[in-house]
Protein backbone atom coordinates (compact mmCIF):
# COMPACT_ATOMS: atom_id res chain seq x y z
CA UNK A 1 0.00 0.00 0.00
CA UNK A 2 1.49 3.20 -0.98
CA UNK A 3 -0.66 6.59 -0.83
CA UNK A 4 0.71 9.82 -2.30
CA UNK A 5 -0.43 13.31 -1.64
CA UNK A 6 0.26 16.43 -4.02
CA UNK A 7 -0.12 20.31 -3.17
CA UNK A 8 1.57 22.25 -6.20
CA UNK A 9 3.93 25.17 -5.30
CA UNK A 10 4.05 28.58 -6.68
CA UNK A 11 6.46 31.66 -6.75
CA UNK A 12 5.29 35.25 -6.08
CA UNK A 13 6.90 38.49 -6.02
CA UNK A 14 3.57 39.77 -3.52
CA UNK A 15 3.70 40.21 -0.57
CA UNK A 16 0.32 38.05 0.39
CA UNK A 17 -0.69 36.13 -2.38
CA UNK A 18 -3.48 33.34 -2.39
CA UNK A 19 -5.11 30.98 -5.02
CA UNK A 20 -7.68 29.00 -3.05
CA UNK A 21 -7.34 25.48 -2.41
CA UNK A 22 -6.64 22.38 -4.28
CA UNK A 23 -4.52 18.89 -4.06
CA UNK A 24 -4.02 15.21 -4.99
CA UNK A 25 -4.46 11.68 -3.37
CA UNK A 26 -3.31 8.75 -5.28
CA UNK A 27 -2.64 4.86 -3.90
CA UNK A 28 -1.22 2.59 -5.92
CA UNK A 29 -4.33 0.89 -6.40
CA UNK A 30 -4.83 3.23 -9.07
CA UNK A 31 -7.57 5.20 -7.16
CA UNK A 32 -6.92 9.32 -8.03
CA UNK A 33 -8.97 11.95 -5.17
CA UNK A 34 -8.79 15.46 -6.23
CA UNK A 35 -9.92 17.48 -3.78
CA UNK A 36 -10.65 21.58 -5.10
CA UNK A 37 -8.56 22.65 -8.13
CA UNK A 38 -7.61 26.64 -6.95
CA UNK A 39 -9.04 29.59 -8.79
CA UNK A 40 -8.13 28.38 -12.76
CA UNK A 41 -4.79 30.10 -12.50
CA UNK A 42 -1.72 28.88 -12.18
CA UNK A 43 -1.84 26.45 -9.20
CA UNK A 44 -4.27 24.64 -11.26
CA UNK A 45 -2.06 24.84 -13.95
CA UNK A 46 0.40 23.25 -11.90
CA UNK A 47 -2.15 20.41 -10.37
CA UNK A 48 -2.98 19.51 -13.82
CA UNK A 49 0.21 18.78 -15.29
CA UNK A 50 0.67 16.60 -12.35
CA UNK A 51 -1.75 14.55 -12.96
CA UNK A 52 -1.34 14.09 -16.78
CA UNK A 53 2.62 13.66 -16.00
CA UNK A 54 1.51 10.33 -14.03
CA UNK A 55 -0.77 9.87 -16.53
CA UNK A 56 -3.98 10.11 -13.80
CA UNK A 57 -6.93 9.90 -16.10
CA UNK A 58 -9.56 8.59 -13.77
CA UNK A 59 -10.67 10.71 -11.69
CA UNK A 60 -12.79 11.34 -8.44
CA UNK A 61 -13.12 14.79 -7.07
CA UNK A 62 -14.68 16.54 -3.93
CA UNK A 63 -15.58 20.12 -3.72
CA UNK A 64 -15.48 21.17 0.07
CA UNK A 65 -17.27 24.67 -0.92
CA UNK A 66 -18.47 26.35 -4.03
CA UNK A 67 -16.50 29.91 -3.62
CA UNK A 68 -14.53 30.51 -7.28
CA UNK A 69 -10.77 29.91 -5.75
CA UNK A 70 -11.83 26.10 -4.93
CA UNK A 71 -14.19 25.33 -7.93
CA UNK A 72 -12.97 27.13 -10.71
CA UNK A 73 -9.81 24.75 -11.17
CA UNK A 74 -12.24 21.69 -10.73
CA UNK A 75 -14.41 22.99 -13.77
CA UNK A 76 -11.08 23.26 -15.62
CA UNK A 77 -10.41 19.53 -15.25
CA UNK A 78 -13.54 18.42 -15.92
CA UNK A 79 -13.47 20.47 -19.06
CA UNK A 80 -10.47 18.57 -20.44
CA UNK A 81 -11.28 15.66 -22.48
CA UNK A 82 -7.88 13.78 -20.99
CA UNK A 83 -10.06 12.89 -18.25
CA UNK A 84 -12.40 10.29 -17.10
CA UNK A 85 -14.54 11.98 -14.40
CA UNK A 86 -15.66 8.80 -12.21
CA UNK A 87 -17.22 10.64 -8.89
CA UNK A 88 -18.00 14.60 -8.23
CA UNK A 89 -18.57 14.61 -4.30
CA UNK A 90 -19.67 17.99 -2.43
CA UNK A 91 -22.71 18.44 -0.35
CA UNK A 92 -26.14 18.79 -0.94
CA UNK A 93 -26.72 22.61 -2.61
CA UNK A 94 -30.18 22.74 -0.89
CA UNK A 95 -28.04 23.25 2.66
CA UNK A 96 -26.52 26.30 0.92
CA UNK A 97 -29.85 28.06 1.66
CA UNK A 98 -29.18 28.30 5.33
CA UNK A 99 -25.89 30.87 5.62
CA UNK A 100 -24.89 32.83 8.26
CA UNK A 101 -24.71 36.71 7.53
CA UNK A 102 -21.74 38.34 6.35
CA UNK A 103 -20.41 40.31 3.38
CA UNK A 104 -18.64 37.36 2.52
CA UNK A 105 -16.34 39.46 -0.90
CA UNK A 106 -20.25 40.54 -2.30
CA UNK A 107 -21.16 37.24 -3.04
CA UNK A 108 -24.79 35.90 -2.02
CA UNK A 109 -26.28 32.42 -1.05
CA UNK A 110 -27.55 32.59 -4.38
CA UNK A 111 -24.40 32.74 -5.92
CA UNK A 112 -23.27 29.91 -4.53
CA UNK A 113 -25.98 27.73 -4.76
CA UNK A 114 -25.93 28.42 -8.39
CA UNK A 115 -22.12 27.59 -8.66
CA UNK A 116 -22.22 24.47 -7.07
CA UNK A 117 -25.26 23.54 -9.34
CA UNK A 118 -23.08 24.48 -12.43
CA UNK A 119 -20.74 22.37 -11.00
CA UNK A 120 -22.96 19.20 -10.70
CA UNK A 121 -24.30 19.62 -13.92
CA UNK A 122 -20.90 20.01 -15.48
CA UNK A 123 -20.02 17.04 -13.77
CA UNK A 124 -23.30 14.61 -14.97
CA UNK A 125 -22.06 15.82 -18.26
CA UNK A 126 -18.64 13.97 -18.14
CA UNK A 127 -20.69 11.03 -16.64
CA UNK A 128 -19.70 11.30 -13.22
CA UNK A 129 -21.85 10.23 -10.26
CA UNK A 130 -22.46 13.06 -7.88
CA UNK A 131 -22.19 11.89 -4.31
CA UNK A 132 -23.73 14.15 -1.25
CA UNK A 133 -21.17 14.03 1.84
CA UNK A 134 -22.57 14.81 5.21
CA UNK A 135 -21.24 14.64 8.33
CA UNK A 136 -20.78 11.19 9.73
CA UNK A 137 -19.78 9.85 5.60
CA UNK A 138 -17.17 7.65 5.63
CA UNK A 139 -15.95 7.28 1.79
CA UNK A 140 -13.36 4.36 1.00
CA UNK A 141 -11.47 4.70 -3.26
CA UNK A 142 -9.45 1.86 -2.58
CA UNK A 143 -6.73 2.43 -0.46
CA UNK A 144 -7.80 5.74 0.08
CA UNK A 145 -9.99 6.34 3.07
CA UNK A 146 -11.89 9.22 4.34
CA UNK A 147 -14.19 10.36 7.02
CA UNK A 148 -16.24 13.68 6.78
CA UNK A 149 -17.14 16.30 9.19
CA UNK A 150 -19.43 19.31 8.34
CA UNK A 151 -21.36 22.21 11.05
CA UNK A 152 -24.09 23.36 9.13
CA UNK A 153 -24.25 27.31 9.50
CA UNK A 154 -27.16 27.89 11.81
CA UNK A 155 -28.36 31.58 10.64
CA UNK A 156 -31.40 30.10 8.73
CA UNK A 157 -32.00 32.51 5.29
CA UNK A 158 -33.64 31.90 2.37
CA UNK A 159 -31.30 31.65 -0.62
CA UNK A 160 -33.61 33.82 -2.28
CA UNK A 161 -33.14 36.59 0.08
CA UNK A 162 -31.44 39.80 -1.52
CA UNK A 163 -30.35 41.09 1.68
CA UNK A 164 -28.90 37.38 2.82
CA UNK A 165 -25.01 36.88 2.05
CA UNK A 166 -23.32 34.00 2.11
CA UNK A 167 -20.21 33.29 4.10
CA UNK A 168 -20.42 29.14 3.84
CA UNK A 169 -17.00 28.77 5.04
CA UNK A 170 -18.24 26.97 7.91
CA UNK A 171 -19.96 24.91 5.71
CA UNK A 172 -16.94 23.58 4.15
CA UNK A 173 -16.26 19.62 3.96
CA UNK A 174 -13.66 18.97 6.30
CA UNK A 175 -12.41 15.44 5.56
CA UNK A 176 -9.82 13.18 7.49
CA UNK A 177 -7.51 10.71 6.38
CA UNK A 178 -6.58 8.27 8.57
CA UNK A 179 -3.61 6.30 6.76
CA UNK A 180 -2.19 9.76 6.00
CA UNK A 181 -3.21 11.42 9.23
CA UNK A 182 -3.77 14.61 7.45
CA UNK A 183 -6.99 16.88 8.12
CA UNK A 184 -8.22 18.92 5.07
CA UNK A 185 -10.34 21.96 5.67
CA UNK A 186 -11.19 23.61 3.02
CA UNK A 187 -12.55 27.32 4.14
CA UNK A 188 -13.58 26.18 7.25
CA UNK A 189 -14.24 25.65 9.92
CA UNK A 190 -14.23 28.28 12.79
CA UNK A 191 -14.55 25.22 14.80
CA UNK A 192 -11.70 22.95 14.31
CA UNK A 193 -11.37 21.69 17.39
CA UNK A 194 -15.04 20.35 17.33
CA UNK A 195 -13.57 18.47 13.92
CA UNK A 196 -10.73 17.08 15.80
CA UNK A 197 -13.03 15.80 18.66
CA UNK A 198 -15.30 14.31 16.34
CA UNK A 199 -12.62 12.03 14.19
CA UNK A 200 -11.12 11.29 17.48
CA UNK A 201 -7.66 11.05 16.33
CA UNK A 202 -4.30 11.93 15.60
CA UNK A 203 -3.56 14.72 13.35
CA UNK A 204 -0.09 14.80 12.33
CA UNK A 205 -0.43 16.90 9.45
CA UNK A 206 -3.07 19.75 8.80
CA UNK A 207 -4.33 21.95 5.93
CA UNK A 208 -4.76 25.49 7.97
CA UNK A 209 -8.79 26.78 6.98
CA UNK A 210 -8.64 29.05 4.70
CA UNK A 211 -5.70 29.70 2.84
CA UNK A 212 -3.86 30.09 6.59
CA UNK A 213 -6.43 32.61 7.95
CA UNK A 214 -9.04 30.85 10.02
CA UNK A 215 -7.33 28.83 13.32
CA UNK A 216 -7.77 30.70 16.79
CA UNK A 217 -5.94 29.79 19.63
CA UNK A 218 -8.52 27.12 21.33
CA UNK A 219 -8.31 25.24 18.24
CA UNK A 220 -4.33 26.05 17.76
CA UNK A 221 -4.01 24.23 20.48
CA UNK A 222 -6.50 21.29 20.25
CA UNK A 223 -4.63 20.82 16.93
CA UNK A 224 -1.07 20.48 19.09
CA UNK A 225 -3.03 18.24 21.50
CA UNK A 226 -4.06 15.79 18.60
CA UNK A 227 -0.43 15.19 17.52
CA UNK A 228 0.16 18.10 14.77
CA UNK A 229 3.71 19.05 13.92
CA UNK A 230 3.60 20.40 10.18
CA UNK A 231 0.73 22.12 8.85
CA UNK A 232 0.45 24.24 5.53
CA UNK A 233 -1.40 27.24 4.33
CA UNK A 234 -2.22 27.78 0.50
CA UNK A 235 -1.03 31.31 0.96
CA UNK A 236 2.16 32.82 -0.29
CA UNK A 237 3.95 35.59 2.37
CA UNK A 238 7.05 36.93 1.62
CA UNK A 239 8.37 36.79 5.27
CA UNK A 240 6.82 33.74 5.85
CA UNK A 241 3.60 32.12 7.30
CA UNK A 242 1.65 34.25 9.63
CA UNK A 243 3.30 37.55 9.11
CA UNK A 244 0.91 39.27 7.68
CA UNK A 245 -2.80 40.32 8.70
CA UNK A 246 -4.46 37.77 6.94
CA UNK A 247 -2.60 34.79 8.28
CA UNK A 248 -2.08 36.49 12.00
CA UNK A 249 -5.09 34.72 12.97
CA UNK A 250 -4.34 31.20 11.66
CA UNK A 251 -0.87 30.60 10.96
CA UNK A 252 0.68 32.62 13.73
CA UNK A 253 -1.67 30.57 16.40
CA UNK A 254 -0.33 27.07 14.99
CA UNK A 255 3.50 28.56 15.06
CA UNK A 256 3.05 29.76 18.83
CA UNK A 257 1.64 26.16 19.44
CA UNK A 258 4.80 24.81 17.73
CA UNK A 259 3.86 23.73 14.84
CA UNK A 260 6.01 24.10 11.82
CA UNK A 261 3.66 25.96 9.47
CA UNK A 262 4.69 25.64 5.22
CA UNK A 263 3.74 27.71 2.84
CA UNK A 264 2.65 26.95 -0.88
CA UNK A 265 5.58 27.98 -2.43
CA UNK A 266 7.37 24.48 -3.52
CA UNK A 267 5.91 21.07 -4.05
CA UNK A 268 4.14 20.06 -1.28
CA UNK A 269 4.73 15.96 -1.20
CA UNK A 270 3.48 13.63 1.70
CA UNK A 271 3.39 9.68 1.00
CA UNK A 272 2.50 6.93 3.27
CA UNK A 273 4.17 3.37 3.20
CA UNK A 274 4.63 0.47 4.98
CA UNK A 275 3.87 2.45 8.47
CA UNK A 276 5.84 5.51 7.44
CA UNK A 277 4.51 8.34 6.28
CA UNK A 278 6.84 10.38 4.73
CA UNK A 279 6.21 14.81 3.95
CA UNK A 280 8.79 16.72 1.90
CA UNK A 281 9.12 20.34 0.84
CA UNK A 282 12.02 22.00 -0.47
CA UNK A 283 14.57 19.52 0.24
CA UNK A 284 13.45 19.19 3.70
CA UNK A 285 12.00 15.73 5.12
CA UNK A 286 9.50 14.44 8.16
CA UNK A 287 8.36 11.32 8.92
CA UNK A 288 5.92 9.76 11.44
CA UNK A 289 4.24 6.33 11.99
CA UNK A 290 1.27 5.88 11.05
CA UNK A 291 -1.43 2.91 10.37
CA UNK A 292 0.09 -0.21 8.40
CA UNK A 293 -2.16 -4.02 8.50
CA UNK A 294 1.38 -5.21 7.19
CA UNK A 295 0.03 -6.81 3.63
CA UNK A 296 0.53 -5.33 0.45
CA UNK A 297 -2.18 -4.80 -1.40
CA UNK A 298 -2.80 -7.53 -3.56
CA UNK A 299 -3.30 -6.35 -6.89
CA UNK A 300 -1.68 -6.76 -10.54
CA UNK A 301 -0.81 -3.70 -11.77
CA UNK A 302 -0.23 -3.09 -15.95
CA UNK A 303 2.90 -1.04 -16.65
CA UNK A 304 5.07 -0.77 -19.16
CA UNK A 305 7.57 -1.60 -16.65
CA UNK A 306 7.72 -1.99 -12.56
CA UNK A 307 10.42 0.94 -12.14
CA UNK A 308 7.87 3.16 -14.51
CA UNK A 309 5.17 3.82 -12.38
CA UNK A 310 3.83 6.97 -14.16
CA UNK A 311 2.82 4.49 -17.58
CA UNK A 312 0.43 2.30 -15.34
CA UNK A 313 -2.98 2.16 -16.77
CA UNK A 314 -4.78 0.08 -13.88
CA UNK A 315 -4.67 -1.86 -10.82
CA UNK A 316 -6.53 -5.18 -10.48
CA UNK A 317 -7.70 -7.65 -7.99
CA UNK A 318 -8.49 -10.39 -10.80
CA UNK A 319 -5.53 -11.52 -13.04
CA UNK A 320 -7.79 -12.11 -15.96
CA UNK A 321 -9.01 -8.37 -15.88
CA UNK A 322 -5.45 -7.51 -15.98
CA UNK A 323 -4.71 -9.66 -18.88
CA UNK A 324 -7.30 -8.07 -20.72
CA UNK A 325 -5.94 -4.79 -20.47
CA UNK A 326 -2.11 -5.12 -21.02
CA UNK A 327 -3.75 -7.47 -24.43
CA UNK A 328 -5.60 -3.99 -25.27
CA UNK A 329 -2.87 -1.75 -24.55
CA UNK A 330 -0.55 -4.15 -27.04
CA UNK A 331 2.83 -5.75 -26.28
CA UNK A 332 4.43 -2.37 -24.76
CA UNK A 333 2.68 -3.38 -21.11
CA UNK A 334 2.51 -6.35 -18.92
CA UNK A 335 1.09 -6.94 -15.91
CA UNK A 336 2.96 -7.88 -12.15
CA UNK A 337 2.30 -8.94 -9.36
CA UNK A 338 2.37 -7.31 -5.73
CA UNK A 339 6.15 -7.97 -5.60
CA UNK A 340 6.56 -6.48 -9.50
CA UNK A 341 7.32 -9.69 -10.87
CA UNK A 342 6.57 -9.93 -14.46
CA UNK A 343 4.22 -12.32 -14.76
CA UNK A 344 2.39 -11.95 -18.37
CA UNK A 345 3.12 -9.94 -21.78
CA UNK A 346 0.80 -9.94 -24.58
CA UNK A 347 3.19 -11.70 -27.34
CA UNK A 348 5.49 -9.54 -29.52
CA UNK A 349 6.02 -10.54 -33.08
CA UNK A 350 7.64 -13.84 -33.98
CA UNK A 351 11.97 -13.54 -34.02
CA UNK A 352 13.65 -13.14 -35.48
CA UNK A 353 12.85 -10.95 -38.09
CA UNK A 354 14.60 -7.67 -39.87
CA UNK A 355 13.88 -3.98 -39.36
CA UNK A 356 15.53 -1.14 -41.28
CA UNK A 357 16.74 2.00 -39.10
CA UNK A 358 16.43 4.99 -40.88
CA UNK A 359 18.52 6.99 -38.64
CA UNK A 360 21.20 6.59 -36.13
CA UNK A 361 19.74 5.61 -32.73
CA UNK A 362 21.26 5.06 -29.42
CA UNK A 363 21.72 1.52 -28.05
CA UNK A 364 20.63 0.34 -24.41
CA UNK A 365 22.22 -2.29 -22.26
CA UNK A 366 18.33 -3.60 -21.29
CA UNK A 367 14.82 -3.15 -22.48
CA UNK A 368 14.11 0.49 -21.87
CA UNK A 369 15.61 3.80 -21.06
CA UNK A 370 16.06 3.44 -17.49
CA UNK A 371 19.16 0.95 -19.07
CA UNK A 372 22.45 2.67 -19.45
CA UNK A 373 23.75 3.08 -23.45
CA UNK A 374 25.87 1.44 -25.05
CA UNK A 375 29.38 2.41 -25.83
CA UNK A 376 28.15 2.75 -29.48
CA UNK A 377 25.25 3.64 -31.16
CA UNK A 378 23.36 1.89 -33.76
CA UNK A 379 23.80 2.99 -37.68
CA UNK A 380 21.53 3.09 -40.72
CA UNK A 381 20.83 -0.40 -42.26
CA UNK A 382 18.70 -3.33 -41.75
CA UNK A 383 19.49 -5.38 -38.49
CA UNK A 384 18.28 -8.51 -37.07
CA UNK A 385 16.06 -8.52 -33.87
CA UNK A 386 16.73 -11.84 -32.18
CA UNK A 387 14.00 -11.46 -28.84
CA UNK A 388 11.52 -8.24 -28.04
CA UNK A 389 10.42 -7.14 -24.87
CA UNK A 390 7.67 -4.24 -24.83
CA UNK A 391 9.09 -1.68 -27.37
CA UNK A 392 12.71 -3.00 -27.42
CA UNK A 393 14.20 -5.29 -29.65
CA UNK A 394 17.58 -7.44 -28.83
CA UNK A 395 19.80 -7.05 -31.76
CA UNK A 396 21.75 -10.37 -32.94
CA UNK A 397 24.97 -8.83 -33.12
CA UNK A 398 24.85 -8.47 -28.77
CA UNK A 399 25.54 -4.44 -29.19
CA UNK A 400 22.59 -4.53 -26.80
CA UNK A 401 18.48 -3.09 -27.54
CA UNK A 402 17.04 -0.78 -29.61
CA UNK A 403 13.93 0.88 -29.58
CA UNK A 404 11.14 -0.73 -32.30
CA UNK A 405 8.81 2.18 -32.70
CA UNK A 406 11.85 3.84 -34.04
CA UNK A 407 12.25 1.24 -36.87
CA UNK A 408 10.24 -0.03 -39.56
CA UNK A 409 10.26 -3.83 -40.03
CA UNK A 410 11.26 -5.15 -42.95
Amino acid sequence: MAITMFVPGFKTSKADERHGDGLVIHSDTGHTLVIDGFDGGAPTTALVKYLKQHNYKDLHLLLSHPHYDHYKGLKVIMADSFFNIKTFFCYDPETIKHGIGSSANGRSVKDDFNNLNACISQARGKGAKIDYLAKGRQVILGDIEFKVWRKQPTHFTEYDDGNAWAFTNDGSLCCYFPKLRFLTTGDGPNELKEAIAYFGDKVYVLKVPHHGNSCSMSNAQAARKAGCVIAYETNIETKGPGTTGFTAYGSRRLVEQGVKVLMQDADLIMTATAGKLTVRQGGKTWTFDVPYDGKPAQLYRVRKTWQNVSSQIGAYSILANARDAADKAGSAYAVFDWNGKEIYRKAGPKVPYLVRVAKEMEIRKGPGTSYGKADRKCPVGIFTIVEVKGDWGRLKSGAGWIQLSKTEKV
